[in-house]
């Protein structure tokens, strides 16, 4: 995270999660947890195949660490 950053208030994070050219599950989970926002919306995955990775894994990752997440309905868009 960059020093600028770190005393932000942030009340949705929309989290990068599909890897390779953004940042991964798992990354996103880390600055999640860092930036404590009061809701958490991946975007930026399973677009394409560089960028396919497990919507429901980051959920549980993010839930467990007490950070509300939800995902979209691709089906409601």
């Amino acid at each position: 995270m960059l020093e600028g950053h770190k005393h932000l208030e942030v009340s949705l994070f929309l989290a990068n999660i599909g890897g390779s050219v953004v940042m991964d599950r798992r990354e996103a989970a880390d600055l999640a947890e860092t930036l404590d926002p009061d809701l958490v919306l991946p975007i930026h995955y399973d677009t394409i195949p560089l960028l396919e990775t497990d919507p429901d894994a980051f959920v549980v990752d993010v839930a467990n660490r007490g950070i509300p997440v939800v995902l979209d309905d691709p089906d409601q868009v």
